[in-house]
């Protein structure tokens, strides 16, 4: 049986094997940043470009390519017809014909008392409460005082 038979089915014997030399580690501890240096010298280059960027050493050339056809689009120059830069120009000038001229006075004044009619009668339509609505919660409270009173028998 060779000698390194042993440290591959015995854990103790692997142990006891590593133990000893690594006791004599310090020793070499200078020279294991060059022997990094030298490996991933040799190393570095056997490295596919697709493996590179798979560890995110080099950039996606396709994500590149992408995000340099949204920059040129970005800035490219924007060409207006002439009606759309007239249109721009004027965007900032209020409407010259209003829609609802009571508003727009309203608005104005700050005057608004010729709209309560019809946001009262708004309100009166929206918020009205069914009557079905209460007879549930009626129907709820009468079962529960029943329960009540025969607990109390």
């Amino acid at each position: 049986m060779s000698s390194l038979g042993g440290l591959l089915t015995n854990p103790e014997s692997f142990f006891r094997y590593a133990m000893q030399k690594a006791k004599g580690a310090p020793r070499f501890a200078g020279w294991g940043f060059p022997a990094a240096v030298g490996g991933l010298w040799l190393i570095y280059p056997a490295l596919t470009d697709s493996f590179k960027v798979q560890l995110g050493l080099l950039p996606d050339p396709e994500v590149a390519a992408k995000q340099a056809e949204i920059a040129a689009a970005m800035n490219a120059p924007v060409s207006l017809s002439s009606s759309a830069k007239k249109a721009i120009a004027s965007a900032h000038h209020p409407a010259q014909h209003d829609i609802n001229p009571t508003l727009a006075t309203a608005v104005q004044t700050g005057d608004f008392s010729s709209y309560h009619a019809s946001w009262d009668k708004h309100f009166v339509e929206t918020l009205k409460v069914r009557d079905d609505d209460d007879d549930d919660d009626d129907d709820d409270d009468e079962e529960e005082e029943e329960e009540e009173e025969e607990e109390e028998e």
